[in-house]
Formats: structure tokens, C-alpha cells, sequence
């Protein structure tokens, strides 16, 4: 058996067919083939880069507002409410904290 033969061995075969599968491909195709890899790549980290808010005010005319802090990625800024003589009021359609989360009111 000589060099060539021992590297190429038993699984060659299978990758030269993907190879030869490959080159027949028009380049549009091979294009797209690339594409799906990346995006299905992006759907598979997503969940882990998705940044959604976990509270949302209530559309009650309580006047409540819910902002990311610029300066604190992890920190969301509750502004507004509605007075009643010395309290604040905020109403909330949902309020959720992730750990590490915090809820500022301002």
C-alpha cells in the first residue's frame, strides 16, 4: 500500500462525492447553501442575544414608562405613574426580573 492509499483510506470516497456534489453547484446556489448555514448558526444563539424587556406597562392611563438604561445594559428605568396626594402609582401588564435584572424607579 503505498502513502496515497493509506491517507485516503475508507472515508474518501464519501468526501470526494460531496466535493464533486459541490462543483455542480451553481454559485447562486452555493451562495444560498452558505446562507441557510449562517442563519440557522444566528437561530441556534439567538435566544442568548435577544434582549427583550421584561416589564411592560399597562396601556391603563396610569402614565407608566419602562426604558433600558444607556448606561446599565442590565437596568430598566420606570418613569411616570399617576399621583394620588403623596403616593405614585404604576401599573404594569407584566413585570418580570431576570437575575441580575434591576427595576429603577425614578
Amino acid at each position: 500500500m503505498t502513502n496515497k492509499e493509506s491517507i485516503r483510506g475508507v472515508g474518501a470516497q464519501p468526501l470526494s462525492r460531496f466535493c464533486a456534489y459541490w462543483r455542480c453547484l451553481a454559485s447562486s446556489q452555493r451562495n444560498l447553501v452558505w446562507l441557510l448555514t449562517i442563519l440557522s448558526f444566528f437561530e441556534a444563539i439567538a435566544p442568548q442575544l435577544a434582549i427583550a424587556q421584561s416589564i411592560t406597562p399597562a396601556s391603563d392611563g396610569t402614565g407608566t414608562l419602562v426604558a433600558p438604561n444607556a448606561n446599565q445594559p442590565n437596568q430598566l428605568d420606570i418613569q411616570g405613574g399617576t399621583s394620588s396626594g403623596s403616593n405614585l402609582f404604576h401599573s404594569f401588564q407584566q413585570f418580570n426580573l431576570n437575575s441580575g435584572e434591576i427595576a429603577n424607579f425614578m
